[in-house]
């Protein structure tokens, strides 16, 4: 069985931004994180402003109100939002 969560950006132009992410594969919030950013910029590899905002912006991602072994026991409809405006 799959252990997916989606995580949805919100704020900044990356706003509305969703992926999905197995947690099985991953060892922490900052392995998220980075899976998040990574999908980023792949999807935009094309676009090389937009990839200069993400690099001033993808220091400042991070999940509200979660630690790591919370997410991994959340229920799977759990939609999670990786901040990136504070």
């Amino acid at each position: 069985m799959v252990n997916n969560r989606e995580f949805h950006i919100s704020g900044s132009i990356f706003g509305e931004y969703k992926t999905v992410i197995n947690l099985d594969l991953v060892d922490s919030v900052d392995d998220i994180l980075e899976i998040v950013i990574n999908r980023i910029e792949e999807d935009m590899k094309n676009y090389p402003q937009i990839l200069k905002k993400l690099d001033k912006e993808k220091e400042k991602f991070h999940i509200h109100g979660y630690e790591f072994g919370s997410i991994l026991i959340s229920e799977i409809d759990v939609i999670f939002y990786v901040c990136s405006h504070c």
